[in-house]
């Protein structure tokens, strides 16, 4: 009904049609509509953006999120958006990119151009006991927050990483019938619990949180896919006054080798946690992600040898940069923490297995585990009868195929040493692959540049190496031994078809231009990175 121009800005309802049109798709147009809940909070997200639904005319109605919303002004943290900002009721009018993920329709970033209507009065505090304050939490919509702080009294019962759970009484269960060492779980989420998220992360914070402690706390009550936890900026110690204080964390870690852990671990059923802690020794096998100084972390592989093809991945282990340069291939390692099996949908068959250390103890924190939505997922196929050629950038893009979620793929603009398809060997070892990406070939490294349309915060390629001296980067991000266990060869072709495709995971800040080189360790060498699949995820 409307132009989509800041005189004249599209509806929710217009807002939801246009960006579902495949001509109007991914392209720049105004929205104005009433706030109706939150799927960012103001200050819920380090880079600050804010994501928002807009009321529908009909209740139950089909709703247009602007989704990672800025101010139209600033730059950095100057342009984060505040609860004075925006909020729900507020008549919001917004510029961005529109687009769909999946069924939803939204942006894939947008300004703040104009807000209107009254702010809510300034908040208060208001005094409730433990059953009201989790009765105010499950009232809300998912995503959303009070607007009013909540002073309540609680028992802090579970420790699990950086998070805390709250009960009404001392020691209560939190499931029903669980041992104590089952609540460690993380399906104590939605139960008679209020999580202090993250709340480990404060060095005087956690001091106050030991075990049975009766505290007063204060803060704002968010429902995140409900679990009821504190809203807002993160609590600090002056959030939190101890009434009776608690007895220390008390951790008793079973000792095991990797073999052992692992043997746990595959007794487990997918998704699933041990019950209680491990201490496992072994030997760093390769480095999945380097250190971050951002969120203190790293994740590598172990085994009880270097030459182990079995191995445990110890996920987002949190330490300083100190200990992180100690953590190299072939450094002995003692990792304590939990043990959990976990199988990714796009690698069936196959565990992926996490050690995540906990907070408190002589274990350290398990730092900030990030959420990522995929966006899609693409496969490659060959354009042409032969068994490999070089390809242009403009030839790459079509090579592409995709075989999930939404078109994300734009300019596609450096492709120097790729290939479609490849082949190899002497004639006894001879090979041809079909329907695969190669990057890099006879001593030349490889480079791939495109844009995406939506911003990705990692990148799951599956495929293998040339040779074993191939590396392997994305945005940046280096995993030196790149499929190493998996080097294409004759006896892993199938019809054309490689079997053994391994895979590898690039974590990296939010970007719409990709980098994909692979180097060249070995002048001599006839090298490169194949690729049968790539899937683009985004932080959420």
């Amino acid at each position: 009904d409307h132009e989509g121009t800041e005189a004249d800005p599209f509806t929710n309802e217009d807002a939801c049609k246009v960006a579902k049109h495949e001509k109007y798709n991914n392209e720049d147009f105004y929205v104005k509509g009433k706030v109706a809940s939150f799927y960012h909070l103001p200050g819920s997200r380090k880079d600050g953006a804010v994501s928002f639904y807009l009321e529908p005319a009909t209740a139950g109605g089909e709703q247009f999120e602007v989704y990672k919303c800025y101010k139209s002004t600033g730059s950095g943290e100057e342009s984060y958006l505040k609860d004075s900002d925006i909020w729900v009721g507020a008549i919001a009018l917004a510029h961005g990119t529109f687009t769909t993920y999946g069924d939803q329709a939204e942006t894939t970033g947008a300004k703040l151009v104009k807000v209107e209507g009254e702010p809510p009065a300034p908040r208060q505090t208001l005094t409730k006991t433990f059953a009201e304050v989790l009765a105010v939490g499950e009232a809300l919509t998912d995503g959303d927050q009070t607007w009013d702080y909540y002073k309540f009294q609680a028992y802090v019962t579970v420790m699990d990483g950086n998070n805390y759970y709250l009960t009404a009484n001392k020691g209560e269960a939190l499931i029903p019938g669980k041992s104590d060492a089952a609540h460690q779980e993380k399906d104590i989420k939605g139960t008679n619990a209020i999580e202090l998220y993250n709340a480990g992360t404060d060095a005087d914070l956690k001091a106050k949180l030991t075990k049975n402690a009766k505290i007063e706390v204060t803060m704002l009550v968010k429902n995140y896919h409900g679990t009821i936890e504190n809203g807002g900026a993160a609590l600090t110690k002056d959030n939190v006054t101890v009434l009776e204080e608690g007895e220390p964390w008390v951790i008793n870690y079973q000792e095991k080798t990797t073999a052992e852990a692992l043997a746990v671990i595959n007794a487990l059923e997918d998704g699933k946690t041990a019950d209680g802690y491990y201490a496992v020794s072994g030997v760093a096998v390769a480095i999945t992600s380097e250190y971050s100084t951002k969120y203190g972390n790293i994740s590598f592989t172990m085994g009880d040898a270097a030459t182990d093809t079995s191995l445990l991945t110890v996920f987002r282990l949190t330490t300083d940069a100190e200990t992180a340069a100690k953590i190299v291939a072939g450094a002995e390692v003692v990792v304590k923490g939990q043990l959990q099996k976990y199988v990714k949908d796009a690698i069936q068959g196959t565990g992926i297995i996490t050690a995540v250390t906990p907070g408190g103890g002589e274990g350290g924190g398990s730092g900030e585990q990030k959420e990522y939505e995929s966006l899609a997922k693409y496969t490659f196929t060959t354009q042409t009868a032969n068994n490999t050629r070089s390809i242009s950038a403009e030839v790459a893009k079509t090579v592409f195929t995709k075989a999930a979620g939404t078109e994300i793929l734009g300019d596609f603009t450096t492709a120097n040493s790729v290939y479609e398809g490849a082949n190899g060997g002497s004639a006894e070892t001879a090979w041809t692959l079909f329907n695969i990406l190669k990057i890099g070939k006879s001593r030349t490294a490889g480079k791939l540049v495109f844009k995406t349309t939506s911003d990705v915060s990692k990148i799951v390629v599956k495929g293998g190496a040339w040779t074993n001296t191939a590396s392997l980067t994305i945005n940046g991000k280096t995993i030196a031994t790149a499929f190493a266990d998996n080097i294409v060869a004759k006896d892993v072709i199938v019809d054309g078809v490689l079997t053994n495709a391994g895979t590898l995971e690039f974590e990296f800040d939010a970007a719409k231009e990709i980098t994909i080189e692979c180097g060249n360790t070995n002048s001599n060498a006839n090298f490169g990175i194949v690729f049968t699949e790539m899937e683009f995820f985004a932080e959420k």
